[in-house]
């Protein structure tokens, strides 16, 4: 068993063993050698090319300095000595997926908070995973929308004749409103110890430079693009969860991911009372606010819009049955249409075609792990693969200026399945329809610490870096100054 693994066993056990209890120790955990390896190569693993590239922290990261030990040496010794100081967070817009003149803001951390970031993950990982509710469903290990969604599903059919309606929020700017206070008080219940706090709060405050030099403070809201703000995310709303749980539970039960938040009830007139009181609840325990615009009230009967699916009641005319299905959104196929149409609208006869189809088939392996499961998979497939044949076909002649004939002697194939499709350069566009479909089965939670780590930089054994001046490394004497502590302020 790796030492990250065997780590991160013994903190989910002791979690999970004394749910109420604070840990005493995660700080030191933070200068485990083997912690320290495995942030790092993590935080080399996801390096953006964006940002800045000049700072010596981040040179390790690209690996143009041979000097990843001493660099982690360094910084192990500047976290418990508490010398570390977080560096800017520089930072860009990306556009949501599916949401037109919608954009995010994304941070791009330093090489040395980068690591940090994720050594922090590394030790709250298996403590808070051990303690947060059963129905929060967003980044977790072993979790994905297909289980809430029949997480949902199994809720209705054990009373349908309760649950006939579905009530979606959607929680305002979540990320970027975040109380920074209310977070810490969140994370006293996991640890307290003071030096580790000091430390999340320095990283929450750090200040952020945006690409045209402007330089803001964050007195609310995490990072996103940080690898340990999900974390957080999800363990600021833990306690919401439960008290939620605690007092509708049976009657509404709620239904978590990230902020979309479900909650089933008997009717709309329920459903707007139960709406008021989320609303108070919500506010009252971490001041954040609902999206109204997003807010629907829908009966299953008709089709509840939740996590780009649809959870629908129906009539099964020849089981002479009522059923609780899981279909696709037209809405969200259609926007999804949208977009593979201007890819195809911009195949060119300037570059290999392989390349290009290759490029949309990333896209439709996309779809077909989204919607495989769906009850109505087949009909949806069959009709999105009818729609690009006959996308790509149109844009062929047109870049290509062929006849019609040329075309099916040259790009026209067929899917070991039977079902049309066009190939070049030996790669043809998936075809949904021809691709093994699963069915959904409920997975066993499985940990990351279920994984071995990576081999190390090097052969250090997995020991821990000391808060004093000298510390061993395979057998040799390092000398770590005070000089060399990481301070970025």
């Amino acid at each position: 068993m790796s030492a990250i693994r065997e780590l991160q066993n013994y903190l989910f056990e002791q979690a999970k063993s004394y749910p109420t209890k604070p840990h005493a120790d995660l700080f030191h955990f933070l200068s485990e050698w083997c912690v320290l390896q495995e942030a790092f190569r993590r935080a080399r693993k996801s390096i953006s090319n964006r940002g800045s590239g000049n700072h010596a922290s981040e040179a390790v990261l690209r690996g143009r300095v041979d000097q990843a030990n001493d660099f982690l040496q360094e910084l192990g010794h500047s976290l418990l000595n508490g010398t570390y100081r977080p560096g800017k967070v520089r930072s860009y817009e990306i556009p949501k997926p599916g949401k037109p003149g919608e954009s995010r803001r994304v941070a791009v951390l330093s090489g040395a908070d980068k690591v940090v970031h994720h050594a922090l993950k590394i030790v709250l990982d298996p403590v808070i995973e051990a303690r947060l509710h059963r129905r929060s469903f967003a980044f977790r290990p072993g979790k994905t929308i297909w289980d809430q969604l029949h997480a949902l599903r199994k809720t209705v059919d054990q009373d349908p004749l309760r649950f006939q309606c579905g009530l979606v929020i959607d929680i305002e700017s979540f990320f970027d409103r975040i109380d920074h206070r209310r977070l810490l008080n969140d994370l006293g219940l996991l640890t307290n110890e003071r030096p580790f706090t000091r430390l999340v709060k320095q990283l929450l405050n750090q200040v952020s430079a945006s690409a045209v030099g402007l330089v803001t403070k964050r007195p609310a809201g995490i990072l996103q693009g940080s690898p340990l703000s999900p974390l957080l995310a999800n363990w600021h709303l833990d306690s919401f969860d439960r008290n939620w749980d605690r007092q509708f539970g049976k009657t509404n039960p709620l239904f978590r991911y990230a902020d979309d938040i479900v909650t089933l009830t008997s009717s709309k007139e329920e459903a707007n009372q139960i709406r008021k009181v989320l609303i108070r609840q919500l506010k009252e325990s971490t001041q954040l606010s609902i999206a109204k615009k997003k807010t629907r009230i829908t009966p299953l009967h008709e089709g509840l819009p939740i996590l780009g699916m649809k959870l629908l009641r129906s009539h099964d005319p020849f089981l002479d049955e009522n059923r609780t299905l899981i279909i696709t959104d037209a809405d969200r196929i259609q926007e999804a249409m949208q977009s593979a149409k201007e890819d195809i609208e911009s195949f060119t006869a300037d570059r290999p075609l392989g390349q290009q189809f290759e490029k949309l088939n990333r896209r439709l392996r996309g779809w077909f792990q989204t919607w495989q499961f769906a009850s109505d998979a087949s009909s949806a497939f069959e009709s999105i693969d009818l729609s690009i044949y006959r996308l790509v076909r149109s844009r062929l002649k047109s870049c290509l200026k062929i006849s019609h004939a040329v075309l099916n002697e040259q790009f026209s194939a067929r899917a070991d399945t039977g079902h049309p499709t066009w190939e070049a350069d030996g790669v043809q566009i998936l075809m949904l329809q021809s691709l093994p479909r699963n069915f959904y089965q409920a997975r066993q939670n499985r940990f990351p610490w279920q994984d071995d780590a990576a081999s190390p930089l090097s052969p250090v054994p997995p020991i821990r870096i000391t808060d004093q001046s000298e510390t061993k490394t395979n057998g040799k004497m390092v000398v770590v100054s005070d000089s060399h502590a990481v301070n970025q302020s």
